[in-house]
């Protein structure tokens, strides 16, 4: 207001006062706000923590989220990086994935390791020897009496299984047209 007097302006005893109350309020509602704050963040900060301390139940763990198995996209890419570099085997690359998780190096890292790749190469022709031996009940090379070769060896037509009797004209009739290109008799020169 102003003075009509001395044309100053003058500050209002009554609107001052109802401004300073006005403030105090104010103030002390916000103090309650952030006390209120205050306990809601304490509460939820000692709620986690009760979480994060009680143990895991029928032996699932605390999280899920802590698992140490990768998630789809991480073995996707190991899977496709491990193919590349010619480790189709799904047993190989299991034992790759074990050894970086013990070793807690990356699959890179582990394939650099010497005794990852003996290990490898070992496995890898253990299974191409594996794949070569013949198949059945014994290991040996003979051949059985339902194998083509088998009936060419002896010389005789099956009787009792007709299409393995016309496999084994037609082996047959193969063999006579390309003749053998080598002389039965044993040259002595």
């Amino acid at each position: 207001m102003t003075n009509e007097k001395t044309g100053e302006n003058q500050p209002n005893q009554e609107n001052d006062g109802q401004q300073i109350e006005r403030l105090r309020n104010e103030r002390n509602d916000f103090k309650k706000k952030s006390n209120t704050m205050e306990a809601q963040k304490s509460h939820w900060k000692k709620k986690a923590e009760a979480k994060a301390e009680k143990p895991a139940k029928a032996g699932k763990p605390a999280e899920a989220k802590k698992s140490n198995e990768p998630d789809y996209t991480t073995k996707l890419a190991e899977d496709t990086f491990l193919e590349q570099r010619g480790f189709k085997n799904s047993d190989d690359q299991k034992y790759i994935r074990d050894e970086a998780g013990k070793t807690g190096k990356n699959i890179k890292e582990v394939l650099d390791f010497k005794y990852v790749q003996e290990k490898l190469k070992t496995d890898s022709e253990q299974r191409e020897a594996q794949a070569g031996m013949p198949k059945g009940k014994g290991s040996s090379g003979k051949s059985s009496s339902k194998d083509v070769d088998y009936w060419i060896a002896k010389g005789e037509t099956p009787t009792d299984d007709l299409e393995l009797a016309g496999k084994v004209i037609q082996a047959k009739m193969d063999k006579e047209e390309k003749g053998n290109m080598f002389s039965e008799e044993l040259y002595t020169g």
